[in-house]
């Protein structure tokens, strides 16, 4: 005989930290910060994004819902810390202040991108070695 426990004994799911982004292939590494939410993104073409979700500010449209204010950084994943990096057009700098939609067609953006010329480089000098 299956013996059902009571709605109060059952374990409560777990809350989400990783909000679905559309579109974007890569899963994020979430992380739990003061000043909220924060998702490291790393792709396959050398490059990254850090993406910040914090509490709406008083200076954001008032379209936002709240807990929708995302910062965004592209970043450069060829080496083994990671750095930002200002050289694409899709993320000339720090954004701020961006909605969910936003940072996903960005995040599909920098998914795309050619390959880091950093990792065509090295990709170049294998294929000249003997194995």
């Amino acid at each position: 005989m299956t013996t059902r426990l009571s709605s109060q004994n059952e374990p409560r799911p777990l809350p989400s930290l990783s909000p679905e982004f559309l579109g974007v292939l890569a899963s994020p590494r979430c992380e739990q910060i003061p000043e909220g939410q924060l998702y490291r993104f790393r792709f396959d073409n050398g490059y990254g994004a850090l993406v910040m979700n914090t509490a709406r500010q008083p200076h954001q449209p008032s379209q936002q819902a709240p807990g929708e204010a995302f910062e965004v950084c592209l970043m450069d994943c060829t080496r083994e810390l990671a750095r930002p990096t200002f050289e694409h057009l899709i993320c000339p700098e720090v954004l701020f202040g961006l909605g969910r939609v936003q940072v996903s067609a960005l995040l599909t953006q920098a998914e795309r991108l050619p390959r880091h010329p950093r990792l065509t480089h090295v990709d170049e000098a294998l294929l000249g070695e003997d194995f």
